[in-house]
């Protein structure tokens, strides 16, 4: 392949990818690649999709609440094209007058406000707006909610009765539901809240609310403590990402990068691309043949991880060493490892990514995981700092020698917060389990634990013959 060629290959990932990797807002509809094992999670009847850090669970938020995206999703999605779709947004991060903010909830949940009647008076809110007329507050709301049972239940039942009359449905969604409250047990009783009123809504013809929920905040047994709790569990949807779709994700970017030579030059390594509005969706062999998106990948990486393929495929390589200890990559760590291989490999290289880029992508990925697994379980920095420097596969008394040379239980005692074998009793065994269970430790048949590389290098542990760790 010519320089020029690599180039312009190397600009269509540099072009179309974000260097910010936690950008967020209305995504670009070019940019909005379904992946077939997500076409449940758009569903408005399937009211909870649960997902690690990085899978899409604010991005589906985003496309859900955007009129382009939404309408760039609906060939693929038939769930979107029943009727008309109304959506609203019923809680994120991001501040609206349409739901209260962090320090609202915190303020509500302090005046004794039951959580379901929060969400439930949001719904309301949105769904019959003139119940509230004259109340500036949501405390004024709330309270008006709790005083009048019967006026509030026959808005809702006549609001879904027109919905459902005309063909229309309303569908509010919640996300980053580990920021309603700073207070753990209050973001515990407000997702159970959220939950309640999930379950009240299945009886709805044509109200629903979609819930963006991690899968740790669901393992809290004190969340599911309510009747029929089952019933909601049972119809999660996962957000997962098999290695074929990661690729399928990438085609979606630099098949629509801003540069027109570097998109045409990735445009003609595969035949079949159609314009569709402007926007060149991927042809089907290549979103799910392996063989076919291998010889695509082979054009951009090469077929080699070093001097020969005995050292990896880059194709089957970097999701590989971007999986936690249960093989989970997420397309976050994939494409800010793909765009920090491209910006580091030199122009007029051989290939668009060179095998040392692509390790750099590996370890900017690990860094980005570290920052959110600290965020997601503060309680896992001091456990991990103190494994700095040490090899792994490693013995368990390895890691508990240097547990106790640093202190780390006592370090570590307050911060239970997602630890599931809490407690003094459990433990160094209760720390390992929480280790395996956040996907972090890996306890291989022989005993021995590994930590995989996208937190291994991150944290500054060492394994002979792996990519480098981060200094």
């Amino acid at each position: 392949m010519s320089a020029a060629i690599s180039d312009a290959l190397r600009e269509s990932i540099l072009s179309s990818i974000p260097d910010d990797p936690f950008q967020t807002g209305d995504p670009d509809p070019r940019f909005v690649y379904l992946p077939r094992t997500h076409v449940r999670a758009l569903d408005p009847d399937n009211m909870l999709v649960v997902g690690a850090r990085g899978t899409g669970k604010s991005f589906w938020w985003h496309a859900l609440l955007s009129s382009p995206a939404r309408a760039t999703l609906a060939p693929y999605a038939s769930s979107l094209r029943r009727g008309t779709l109304e959506v609203s947004a019923g809680w994120s991060a991001i501040a609206s007058a349409e739901f209260p903010g962090q320090d609202t909830l915190t303020a509500l949940r302090a005046a004794g406000f039951d959580p379901r009647l929060i969400w439930k008076s949001i719904l309301i809110h949105q769904v019959a707006r003139e119940l509230f007329s004259g109340m500036a507050t949501w405390g004024d709301r709330i309270r008006w909610v709790v005083a009048n049972p019967e006026p509030v239940a026959t808005a809702f039942l006549a609001c879904d009765a027109r919905l459902a009359a005309t063909n229309n449905r309303h569908l509010m969604l919640f996300d980053a539901l580990d920021r309603t409250a700073d207070a753990y047990a209050d973001r515990r009783s407000l997702l159970k809240g959220l939950l309640q009123l999930v379950l009240e809504l299945r009886s709805s013809r044509a109200i629903r609310a979609k819930v963006f929920v991690r899968d740790d905040m669901l393992q809290d047994p004190e969340v599911l403590t309510f009747a029929d709790a089952s019933k909601v569990i049972a119809s999660r949807v996962d957000l997962t990402w098999p290695r074929h779709e990661l690729y399928g994700l990438l085609w979606q970017y630099m098949g629509n990068a801003e540069n027109e030579r570097a998109k045409l030059a990735f445009l003609n390594i595969f035949k079949g691309w159609t314009n569709e509005g402007g926007i060149y969706k991927i042809p089907d062999l290549l979103r799910v043949s392996e063989t076919a998106q291998r010889q695509v990948f082979a054009e951009i990486a090469g077929k080699a991880m070093g001097t020969n393929e005995r050292r990896g495929l880059p194709y089957t390589w970097i999701p590989t060493h971007l999986g936690d200890a249960n093989a989970v990559a997420t397309p976050r760590s994939f494409l800010a490892a793909i765009r920090t291989a491209a910006s580091e490999t030199a122009s007029g290289a051989p290939r668009a990514l060179d095998w040392r880029s692509i390790h750099s992508g590996v370890q900017k990925a690990s860094q980005i995981r570290v920052i959110e697994l600290a965020e997601d379980f503060p309680w896992t920095k001091p456990a991990m700092e103190a494994l700095e420097g040490l090899n792994v596969p490693c013995d368990r008394a390895d890691l508990e020698g240097r547990w106790g040379r640093e202190n780390v239980l006592d370090m570590i005692r307050s911060e239970t917060e997602g630890r599931i074998n809490k407690g003094s009793k459990a433990g160094f065994a209760g720390l390992l389990r929480d280790l395996v269970d956040v996907g972090v430790l890996e306890l291989r048949t022989d005993g021995r634990y590994n930590i995989p590389d996208v937190y291994r290098v991150g944290f500054g542990l060492k394994r002979r013959g792996g990519v480098r760790p981060v200094t």
